[in-house]
């Protein structure tokens, strides 16, 4: 799995302290599947993520180690 990070991701996630912010990530690689967070959960609708994976992993206020369990 790779995590990676925008150039403004600690402007965005500067309301959490900054040992949380690196839980955060903007898109995940996992194997093939490319996944780009960019919508809080609440306003993901079914059919936009991946049926294979678990639609937290596209959450941005979804902590990585919380989408991955």
């Amino acid at each position: 799995m790779e995590l990676i990070y925008y150039p403004d991701h600690e402007q965005r996630y500067a309301h959490l302290p900054p040992d949380e912010r690196p839980g955060y990530p903007d898109e995940i690689w996992i194997g093939g599947l490319h996944i780009k967070r960019q919508k809080r959960f609440e306003d993901i609708k079914p059919g936009e993520t991946a049926s294979e994976v678990s639609t937290l992993l596209y959450a941005i206020d979804v902590p990585i180690h919380r989408a991955l369990n």
